[in-house]
């Protein structure tokens, strides 16, 4: 009779245990697809930031910087890029 009732025992864990395993597993994919999603949204936001920051060159800061503080804001230009955002470019 005790034998039986181990027996049973571990059919009702092992049923148990395939049920957790299943949800880990889920849960697994889950996070997976969370974690794609987080960087591809930070891969987003870092393009739409880099939209707003100048290309600049060493010669072309040389020569910009002898000539003011100010004076590069005149020789920004927006271009727009592959992805559809808009750079800075200095002209």
């Amino acid at each position: 009779m005790a034998t039986m009732d181990l027996t049973n025992e571990v059919v009702r864990l092992r049923a148990e245990l395939e049920k957790v395993a299943t949800e880990r597993d889920m849960l697994l994919c889950e996070v997976s697809n969370l974690r794609r999603e987080l960087e591809l949204s930070e891969l987003k936001h870092l393009q739409d930031d880099s939209a707003y920051y100048p290309i600049v060159h060493h010669d072309s800061m040389a020569k910009l910087t002898s000539e003011g503080p100010f004076s590069w804001m005149k020789s920004l230009r927006y271009v727009p890029n592959y992805y559809g955002t808009r750079l800075i470019e200095l002209i």
